[in-house]
């Protein structure tokens, strides 16, 4: 089972997105997000949620562990989110 640590959320915050637990049964219970309020008070890195699953799914493809590992433990805790974000890239 892929775990997603404290350490890999403080690499992906620094580039500008995360994996976010969401309690909306209307929404995937994890989700990949760009970081809308960078902690110091920049402006956030990607357009959109969009352009970070892009950033993400290009960097998995390229080799990155830590990309790679953000996408397999989508596919595994939040089926739906995977699903759509392969959806979007490709």
């Amino acid at each position: 089972m892929t775990e997603w640590t404290t350490e890999d959320s403080a690499v992906a915050s620094a580039e500008g997105w995360g994996l976010s637990e969401c309690q909306d049964p209307e929404h995937p219970p994890w989700e990949l997000q760009r970081n809308d309020s960078p902690d110091d008070g920049s402006k956030p890195t990607f357009n959109g949620d969009t352009a970070a699953w892009r950033h993400v799914a290009t960097r998995a493809r390229e080799g990155s562990v830590l990309h790679q590992r953000a996408i397999d433990f989508l596919a595994e805790h939040s089926p739906s989110e995977y699903d759509e974000i392969l959806r979007v890239v490709r």
